[in-house]
């Protein structure tokens, strides 16, 4: 994921004590997440017509 851009993770450090957990950014998954549905929609939505009355 991270190859693919979609998490960027930022290494933490302290001097006195080392590696700390890391930080993960999910910016590119949130912008992928919501293309994702737009992605399989092509043109304008199919209207129809409903008769007087309901469905």
């Amino acid at each position: 994921m991270e190859a693919a851009k979609l998490i960027r993770r930022e290494e933490r450090r302290n001097s006195s004590t080392g590696s700390m957990t890391n930080i993960y950014h999910l910016d590119g998954l949130i912008k992928a997440a919501a293309k994702a549905p737009r992605a399989g929609r092509k043109g304008k939505p199919k209207l129809t017509v409903v008769p007087k009355g309901g469905a």
